[in-house]
This record gives C-alpha cells, sequence and structure tokens, in this order.
C-alpha cells in the first residue's frame, strides 16, 4: 500500500466571503484534521509532521467548513 502525503496550501473562495476576508483561506492548520471529514474509513487519514497522510484503505477525505464556488485550489503533494 502507497503512503501519500499532501498539504492543503489553500483554497480561494472569494466569491462568498466579504471584502476584509477575499483572497486564500487555509484548508489545515498543520496538526490536526479539524474541518475534515472521510466519507468512510477515516482510520485512512491522519495528520502527521504538518501534512495530511493517507494511508491503508481507499477513502476520499471532505473539507466540511465552507462551500465556494468558482473557486481555485493549491496543494503541495508528495509520495512518501
Amino acid at each position: 500500500m502507497k503512503t501519500i502525503a499532501f498539504v492543503i496550501a489553500a483554497l480561494g473562495c472569494a466569491s462568498l466571503l466579504s471584502g476584509a476576508e477575499k483572497g486564500w483561506v487555509s484548508m489545515f492548520d498543520g496538526k490536526s484534521l479539524e474541518g475534515w471529514k472521510a466519507n468512510e474509513r477515516p482510520e485512512s487519514w491522519t495528520a502527521k509532521d504538518g501534512a495530511i497522510v493517507g494511508d491503508g484503505e481507499a477513502s476520499h477525505l471532505f473539507w466540511m467548513v465552507r462551500e465556494c464556488e468558482n473557486c481555485e485550489f493549491k496543494a503541495d503533494v508528495k509520495d512518501r
């Protein structure tokens, strides 16, 4: 089983934010999976060394804090 680690840099949700909040929004605090929800097998996901790490049975992880339209998404992804 391959381990994939990724750090979520930010999400541009400008269309749903007030003028003061426009721009990039951090989706990951580097320490926990607060605001994230797995569709199944949540044990496959952890926060480790400043990254979200998926290791184990297949699962999807969703950020549940805010909805947006016409967003830009940026992430640093690496295969461990």
